[in-house]
């Protein structure tokens, strides 16, 4: 049931910001989502090296931002973002593991 919902809100979301592909929205909406999404990862990584820890609203809308610009890039728009994403996904991983250990 959980996953249906946030299917239903990154749909709805990705929707709204890309448009279809016979009727995209401006430009100015994605690419202010994948600004929000990819500077997300540098923070995301100064999160995980030192002890700074940004508030919670800020990872929840990078966290959301970032999954919209995946998801929808690979539906609608670029495939070479959403792997570019699936990169920066793999990067923090092994930041966050290598962190732990």
């Amino acid at each position: 049931m959980g996953e249906a919902v946030l299917e239903a809100i990154v749909s709805g979301l990705g929707l709204a910001i890309y448009g279809t592909p016979e009727r995209p929205h401006p430009a100015v909406l994605r690419n202010l989502c994948r600004i929000i999404a990819f500077a997300g990862v540098p923070i995301a990584l100064v999160a995980l090296t030192t002890p700074f820890h940004p508030p919670f609203a800020l990872a929840l809308g990078w966290g959301l931002a970032f999954t919209i610009v995946f998801c929808a890039e690979w539906e609608l728009g670029s495939r070479k973002l959403a792997w570019a994403g699936a990169g920066s996904i793999v990067l923090l991983l092994s930041v966050a593991i290598g962190a732990m250990v």
